[in-house]
């Protein structure tokens, strides 16, 4: 049976119609099954381990994905370490490196920044800029 008709055979196994007339509109019908319920909780079972692991699958590949911070055409923050000095900048692209790193693309420059040596709000850039400082305005 399809998917579609796993499940909709299963609604009717699962009908409180007492007298059998659910049956009457069950897709497991058309398959002459010998014990019809037995036959569909089964293949329901079947239907559910697939999901899981499909699931499970994409789970995994999501906790893989990185989510950049900010979008395009946003403003991030960047720092020069001597003299501390702070510059803001506009993303105009994100790449992921094999190890996992991710860069945002300057467009005022055109370079690329690690993002873990950037900042995205604004707060955050100038507490960043007085810690370079070492604690000074």
């Amino acid at each position: 049976m399809t998917d579609e008709e796993i499940l909709k055979a299963f609604e009717c196994c699962c009908g409180d119609d007492v007298n059998g007339t659910h049956c009457k509109d069950c897709p497991a019908e058309k398959y002459n099954f010998d014990w019809c319920s037995d036959e569909v909780s089964r293949q329901m079972v079947d239907y559910t381990k697939r999901l899981q692991a499909e699931n499970a699958a994409l789970r995994k590949r999501l906790d893989k994905a990185i989510e950049p911070p900010c979008e395009s055409d946003d403003i991030f923050y960047r720092f020069f370490q001597y003299p501390a000095e702070m510059v803001e900048d506009i993303a105009c692209g994100f790449r992921k490196e094999k190890d996992g790193e991710l860069y945002v693309c300057s467009a005022n420059s055109e370079s690329w920044y690690n993002v873990k040596e950037c900042e995205f709000s604004r707060e955050a850039a100038e507490a960043r800029l007085k810690e370079l400082k070492g604690g000074e305005e």
